[in-house]
């Protein structure tokens, strides 16, 4: 369920970093759009992974 709600967020942030590059200049396979790019994608890692552990905890204190 988490997922399904983080999927369309992260969706519209990268939709919008993409076009606040494209309007800076910043091309596509640019060394800058690469790094603002991977930020972006490790931040979302983040928040998954957030998602998860988070689920497990839960999922442990229910189990005690």
């Amino acid at each position: 369920m988490g997922r399904q709600r983080l999927d369309p967020v992260w969706q519209q942030r990268e939709q919008q970093m993409s076009q606040k590059l494209a309007d800076q200049g910043i091309g596509i396979g640019t060394e800058a759009y690469d790094r603002a790019m991977a930020g972006l994608n490790q931040s979302r890692n983040d928040a998954y992974n957030q998602l998860a552990l988070t689920g497990r905890g839960q999922a442990v204190q229910e189990v005690f």
